[in-house]
């Protein structure tokens, strides 16, 4: 999967989502999406795992930013869609300045927008 993704043209989106199960443990699901070079959308889960408490956005923000790294996608990333989280805010503007740090946003700043 890894060199699939680096094998993609373009950029690449994702989606993210944190549920807590029936039993209190938290989960994060990250999906990739992208279009192929016969213009066909694709989308993967790269990983469904267990997240332990608690659910900062410090937390969050590692164990996102360590699953781009591990899949080696922090330099393609167009979109990252979240769920409302409460902690997502502070999450996001963390996860927003290390790809700034790194180099790696289409537009610098300019057009990440976030639920208000």
């Amino acid at each position: 999967m890894k060199a699939l993704l680096s094998g993609v043209l373009g950029r690449i989106s994702l989606t993210c989502d944190l549920w807590t199960s029936c039993a209190t443990e938290g989960y994060l699901c990250l999906t990739v999406h992208y279009v192929d070079s016969h213009w066909k959308l694709n989308t993967k889960i790269l990983s469904f795992c267990h997240v332990p408490p608690p659910h900062s956005a410090i937390v969050l923000y590692h164990a996102i930013y360590e699953l781009l790294r591990e899949w080696q996608i922090e330099k393609k990333i167009f979109s990252i869609t979240l769920d409302n989280t409460r902690c997502n805010d502070v999450m996001q503007g963390l996860l927003l300045d290390q790809l700034k740090e790194d180099g790696t946003l289409v537009c610098d700043v300019d057009y990440y927008l976030k639920q208000q």
